[in-house]
């Protein structure tokens, strides 16, 4: 078996890799949510598009500058509020995703440890209660 001074180095190690693989994970993940969030700008403008002229209330002139503002100030607007939404998200999943790791080993052993020690102890105060027979002991004069 490797020396404990080895096996403690190579955690203390993992766990200072632990922020740049959050980091890498976060960017990726934000990469690709921006680029499918593109995916959908085209999608998004021709519904928007499509709703205004099925209106039956608007006007024609209205649905016309409605249709020249949603397409002028669309393929602008939509990727700049997508990039800074996606952007707080995956920051904050980052976060998330550290802490969780940083915190969850230690609750789940304090938790183990609890249930072990409130398990054992309600095992000792069952077998206190009931009858001690003496005649089912071994001896030693047999």
């Amino acid at each position: 078996p490797a020396p404990l001074s080895t096996i403690i180095s190579t955690v203390v190690e993992a766990a200072k890799a632990v922020p740049a693989a959050a980091c890498n994970l976060a960017s990726f993940g934000f990469t690709i949510s921006l680029g499918l969030a593109m995916l959908c700008v085209p999608l998004v403008i021709s519904t928007c598009v499509w709703t205004v002229w099925t209106l039956a209330a608007v006007g024609p002139a209205r649905k016309t500058l409605s249709t020249i503002l949603m397409c002028g100030l669309g393929p602008i607007v939509l990727p700049l509020l997508s990039s800074i939404v996606l952007g707080i998200a995956w920051v904050a999943f980052s976060v998330l995703a550290a802490a969780a790791a940083t915190l969850l080993p230690c609750v789940v052993l304090i938790s183990a440890l609890y249930w072990g020690l409130v398990s054992a102890a309600e095992f000792r105060t069952r077998e206190r209660r009931k009858p001690q027979d003496g005649a089912q002991d071994i001896t030693f004069t047999e």
